[in-house]
């Protein structure tokens, strides 16, 4: 949300991982309004607990840090792998 009294424009949206990926909803938001940051994980072969950053730079004060928690459960598996 920007509260404060200018239009703040997002200049970039950085991730610290190659496998998680965010974009924004629009890159400018008027002063009062709110809007949205996507970030999509891809698990690939990854089970297990992740600590992932995503960096947002404005025209408005420092870059800010956003924390992103990931826990991708094992998959389960079954054997033996045939049923009779």
């Amino acid at each position: 949300r920007n509260t404060g009294d200018k239009p703040v424009t997002i200049r970039s949206v950085q991730t610290n991982c190659d496998c998680l990926a965010a974009a924004t909803d629009k890159t400018t938001y008027q002063p009062g309004e709110a809007g949205l940051i996507t970030a999509r994980f891809t698990v690939g072969d990854r089970y297990g607990l992740y600590q992932r950053a995503v960096t947002v730079v404005t025209d408005d004060g420092p870059p800010q840090k956003l924390s992103v928690a990931i826990e991708v459960a094992e998959p389960a598996l079954v054997t033996p792998r045939q049923l009779e």
